[in-house]
């Protein structure tokens, strides 16, 4: 039983680490409105479409990121080693205005959370699908489930990763609309987000072809 404890406050912690990732530079206020390039209506900025690439790292553990932006939407990915080799991470719609973005992460894909829980955990693995909110609590509370928690202890996890903590971004804060700004220059993309009170600003080279 201890071992099993000791081994689930390491998924927990995983857990949340791999959440921290997607919302890392995410995080905003929804009242900046920033000094960068825009339309200058509500909607979204034709310029911004295409592929994206930084390869700066992210929290640590993956080299890089690709995003895919197309009028609304985008998708998020991140590779470990080769760009060829990326993990879709999240996905979901984002909206301009005078130098502002917004975005709304929909979709995260358990192949992501998975790569960054096994980390710390082997065994665990979700879907490999688009799993919005409500479907990756289901899919964690069956993992948790099957691990021989008990009602009263599964409730408190999961309460943990939805609501979490000062150290732990919850699942309700990383599927939440956030807003920062956008500078593009060129093929040169920079977006920045507020992380904890904070910038955070992650720059973007259009990938070509």
């Amino acid at each position: 039983m201890a071992k099993n404890k000791f081994l689930l406050g390491l998924l927990v912690i995983a857990l949340a680490f791999g959440m921290m990732v997607i919302g890392c530079d995410l995080n905003g206020d929804d009242d900046n409105n920033g000094n960068g390039n825009g339309n200058g209506n509500n909607g979204t900025d034709p310029t911004l479409n295409g592929t994206w690439v930084s390869e700066e790292a992210v929290m640590g553990i993956a080299i890089g990121e690709v995003l895919i932006l197309n009028n609304g939407t985008f998708e998020g990915f991140i590779f470990f080693n080769e760009i060829d080799e990326k993990i879709p991470a999240d996905k979901g719609t984002f909206t301009t205005r005078d130098g502002s973005i917004t975005k709304q992460v929909t979709h995260v894909h358990g192949d992501f959370i998975s790569s960054a829980v096994q980390m710390f955990f082997r065994d665990f693995e979700l879907p490999s699908e688009w799993l919005s909110k409500n479907e990756m609590v289901t899919a964690l509370e069956y993992f948790f489930k099957e691990m021989g928690l008990e009602d009263e202890e599964l409730e408190a996890i999961m309460e943990l990763l939805l609501e979490g903590d000062d150290q732990i971004l919850g699942l309700n804060e990383a599927f939440a609309s956030m807003t920062g700004t956008y500078e593009l220059e060129d093929d040169t993309l920079t977006l920045t987000f507020e992380d904890n009170g904070r910038p955070v600003t992650t720059t973007y080279t259009r990938q070509q072809g």
